[in-house]
Order: structure tokens, then sequence, then C-alpha cells
């Protein structure tokens, strides 16, 4: 399963939205500076969160500029969360057999093979740390459970995962009562020995460099505050009430659903459950059109999402729950391994449903559960491992393994077949400036004035080993100084302006470009190349030589 993930991440040309607004091109943006520091740009996803993922797309890349290679070495992040999965279950008392065939659950739940087959989602190397941390704070329970080493590297992963993804900090609660439990009577001790990692991962694994930025920049560790409110919900009781809400429905995903009349009254059924309970409710901050939009879900004839073990889940942490409070009730000594992941995973879920602005679609707020569903798939198997009918009630786990494997395996075959049909078409991969790029010449230095969600990945021509520089116009308001100043500066050969009205920037006020546009066409050392996408402008430098 996992060779198969590799395979079509190879394979399968980079074509995902996210991946070329932000996750490959602040890479490209980082090879064309040499650093990893900001720069200017009109979209602050690519400066302001955390980069980790993106360092091991970068590796490859700063040897080869060859995007293959570096997709080929990221993709190793799910084989990966994989074999740190079975050692977490190994760490927790389970057998080796329960280990594999819960790695196998893991790996072919659709969105973790999805995760990790296409594109560059941060989740499978965020799984990969969030394991790292569970299994050093396993390691840590006993006695002399405070020794240095286990919870300074359990420190160490939690900074490497808040330096894969922000949302990750949620892991922090947990962790810190995990430390407690091993603490064995020096809880400050075992403290300051986490702490010591925490910080010496928050130097190492370059975490410092967004934290330090952001905060000397916008004055919060998380970015500017027209940001933090676009992605953060409000806290008060009805958006509590209404996420809350809403989780059922996220989770419960059939693994296959064959006919279409199924599908349809199912549908039926849930809309109007959703209504009745309010998660289709429209909160502050969400939009009837656009980003973040209302909240929709939508079921295929297979799973999307998590799958069986998505529905299986919260009745498993109940379960969890009542077993480790009547364990703390009935004896001493260490703490249990369940009770471990359970704390890890539970702040987790809640600081994702509660403190995280739902996108609208189910399926990409479903991505951001991906790391604490590990953790759930881990203590499911150590609850299994327990379990006084498992022989007998393997057979029924395996059928319940078998059925989604085979759907992920007709998955990979179909998403192998639409690649080699549609999927190579430039066109489609290098929207929304296929047009401009055909009408440049490469190498070309281009400057972008664009859209905060622009898809600029493209205009580096990674299938050319990022031959073109791009520098963005960023969000300054358009003088003809400033421009003037870029051509000379940057030895501009291009000028690509993506809406001659005005760009937006979402929390941030728009670029009026009108204006600009005009002063462009008056110049006579600047030529305008018509393009046929409407309201794009494309202008060439004929002095550019000269310039550069």
């Amino acid at each position: 399963m996992a060779a198969l993930a590799v395979g079509l991440e190879v394979a399968l040309p980079l074509s995902g939205f996210d991946d070329r607004m932000y996750h490959a091109s602040r890479v490209a943006y980082w090879l064309q500076h040499r650093s990893v520091l900001p720069f200017e740009t009109h979209n602050d996803r690519q400066t302001v969160f955390s980069f980790g993922s993106e360092l091991v797309f970068l590796l490859p890349m700063l040897f080869t500029k060859t995007e293959a290679w570096g997709r080929l070495f990221f993709a190793s992040g799910l084989p990966l969360a994989a074999v740190g999965l079975v050692r977490v279950i190994e760490a927790a008392g389970g057998s080796r057999r329960v280990a594999w065939a819960a790695a196998l659950v893991f790996v072919s739940t659709p969105l973790v093979f999805k995760q990790g087959s296409s594109g560059l989602a941060p989740e499978p190397w965020l799984v990969v740390f969030v394991l790292g941390a569970a299994f050093w704070l396993l390691r840590a329970r006993g006695p002399g459970g405070e020794r240095a080493w286990p919870l300074g590297w359990a420190g160490g992963f939690v900074a490497l995962a808040i330096n894969v993804k922000f949302t990750a900090v949620f892991l922090l609660p947990g962790a810190l009562v995990a430390v407690w439990w091993c603490g064995n009577g020096r809880p400050v001790r075992a403290g300051v020995r986490f702490g010591g990692g925490l910080a010496l991962g928050t130097i190492v694994s370059g975490l410092l460099v967004p934290v330090t930025v952001n905060w000397r920049e916008h004055g919060h560790p998380f970015g500017p505050a027209g940001m933090r409110a676009a992605h953060q919900s409000r806290i008060d009781a009805r958006q509590l009430a209404v996420h809350a809400a809403r989780l059922p429905f996220l989770l419960f995903d059939p693994p296959a659903l064959p006919t279409a009349e199924l599908r349809e009254k199912l549908q039926s059924w849930a809309e109007a459950g959703a209504a009745r309970l309010g998660a289709s409710a429209l909160l502050p901050g969400e939009s009837p059109s656009g980003w973040p939009g209302p909240f929709c879900f939508r079921f295929g004839p297979t799973a999307g999402r998590f799958s069986l073990a998505g529905m299986l889940w919260l009745p498993l942490l109940a379960l969890a729950l009542w077993r480790t409070r009547a364990e703390q009730r009935s004896r001493g000594g260490p703490v249990s391994a369940a009770a471990v992941l359970l704390v890890l995973q539970v702040p987790m879920l809640l600081g994702l449903l509660f403190l995280v602005r739902w996108p609208g679609d189910v399926n990409a707020m479903a991505r951001f559960f991906v790391s604490p569903f590990a953790l759930g798939v881990a203590l499911g198997a150590v609850l299994w491992a327990e379990w006084p009918l498992r022989r007998t009630a393997g057979f029924l786990a395996g059928a319940a393994i078998l059925l989604p494997v085979a759907l992920i395996l007709r998955y990979g075959l179909y998403m192998f077949v639409l690649h080699v049909a549609h999927l190579r078409e430039t066109a489609k991969i290098d929207e929304p400036f296929a047009e401009a790029l055909r009408a440049m010449p490469a190498p070309a230095h281009v400057l972008l004035v664009a859209q905060q969600d622009a898809r600029d990945y493209g205009l580096f021509r990674p299938a050319d080993q990022l031959c073109n520089q791009v520098f963005p116009w960023g969000k300054a308001p358009f003088t003809p100084e400033r421009l003037r100043g870029l051509i000379v500066r940057d030895g501009i050969t291009h000028v690509l302006v993506q809406n001659d009205n005005r760009v937006d920037l979402h929390w941030s006020p728009p670029v009026e470009t009108a204006p600009m546009v005009a002063w462009l066409r008056a110049q006579p050392d600047l030529a305008e190349i018509p393009l046929p996408a409407e309201h794009q402008r494309l202008f060439v430098v004929r002095a550019a030589g000269a310039a550069r």
C-alpha cells in the first residue's frame, strides 16, 4: 500500500491547488532567494505558516532542482508514518501482528492514502512526528520514567510536529499531562527535561524562524490578525454547538454505497439531520459562496475520508476513557499505554474541532484530523490486544480491513489511468497563467501582480528545473517609482498582472491595478502581449537585457 502511494506521488504531476499556491511555490522562492526567511509576497501562507514538511521537499531540490526527486523524498512520509505506528503499538505492549494490521488499516484509510499519494500535503509528515512524540512518552512510563532521553526526545518531536503545522500546538496539553504522569513524583524535573527537548527542537527544526518573524512583524507567533481571524473560530456557545454537531457527519463515511438511489436517500436523510441538529447553520466568517464556505458534504460510491475506522473512532474513545478511569481507581503504578494515547489525542481532537474554522466542505476539514486519527488507530490496536475474543473477532476485522484495501487499490488504478489520460495537460496544471507562460520565452524574470490565492508555482517552470525567477509585487499600493525600481533592480523581463482592475488579498486591502496597467501601457520600453485570459495583462520589457 505504501509503495503504491509512493508510486502515485512520483507518477502524478503536482496539480493540487494548495500545492501550487504555496506548498511548492514557497520552496521555489526559497531556492531563488537562497534563504527560508520571509520575502515580499501577495500570499501570507508562503511566509507565515510553519514549513517543516516543505523542508523535506526542499532538500533534494537544493541539489537537483528536479520536482520528481523532491516528491520522491517527500513521499517517504506515508511509509515512515506506517512504521512509526507499528513502533508506537509495540511500545504500548501490542504484538507485531496486531501492529502491522493496524498500520494497514491506517494506510488504507481513503483520506490518509490520498494525502500520502498526491501532492505535498503536510499530514503524513505531521503524523510521523506526532507518533514520534507518542513513542517516546510511552517509553518514559514506569520506573525511571523521568529520565532525560525519552522526555527530551518527546519534547523534540512535539516541536517538529508544530513546525510541520501550527495546529499541532494542540498536542502540547496532552503531552504535558503525560509528562506529569511519567514524573514518578518528580514532575518538575520531568517537565524541565521535556521543555529542554522542546526548546532544542524549536531551534534545530527551524520553527524559531516563523515564530520570531511573525511576532516581530505581526505581534503574534501565528501571523497577522486578519489571517488568524480567517483561520480561527470564534469561541461562543453557538459556534461550539454547531461544530460539535458537524463532527458526526464528518466521521460518518460508509465504506461503499454502490447504487445512486441508496446514495441519494442517505444524502437526503443526512442533510435533514444536519439541518435539525444545526450543523448546517452559517456561522460568522463563513460565506454562502467563496472561502470559507457553508458546511456541506456528499456521499460517493466509496468512502472518501476515514471510512469504517472513522465511524468507530468516537465509540473507541468513549471505551478508552471508561477503562482509563476504572484503571486509575482500581490500582496505582505506572499509567497505562492506553491512557497516554488517549490523553494525547483528545486535546488535539477538541482543539481542531472547536478552534479551527471549518473551510466548508467536510473533505477539506477532515485532513486536519489525520494526526489524532493515527493515535486513535494505535489506541484501537492496544485495546484490541486486550480483547478476550480477539481471535474469533479477527475474522470480522480481516473483512473490515480487506474492503478498504480493495477500494484503495481500485482508487490507485483509477488515478494512474486519469494521470495518463488527462493530468499531463500542461494547460490544466499551469492555470491560471498557462497562456502567459506560453507567451514568455524561458528563462524569464517575471514581476507578478497577483491575488492572494494565485497558483504561481507554474511560473517558475518546474519542468525546466525552475529556470524562471518570479518577483511578487506584494501588497503595496501602486506607485510608478516603486514599479520602475523593481523592474530595474530585479532585471525584469516580463510584468504579469492577474487582473487589470484589482487583485484581491482576502484579509488584506486589495491592490488597485487599473492605474498600474495604464502606466505600463504608457511606457515606451514596455510592450503589451495580448492574452486570451480575460482581465489578465502581460508586458514585455524591451530593454530587459540592458536593465539586467
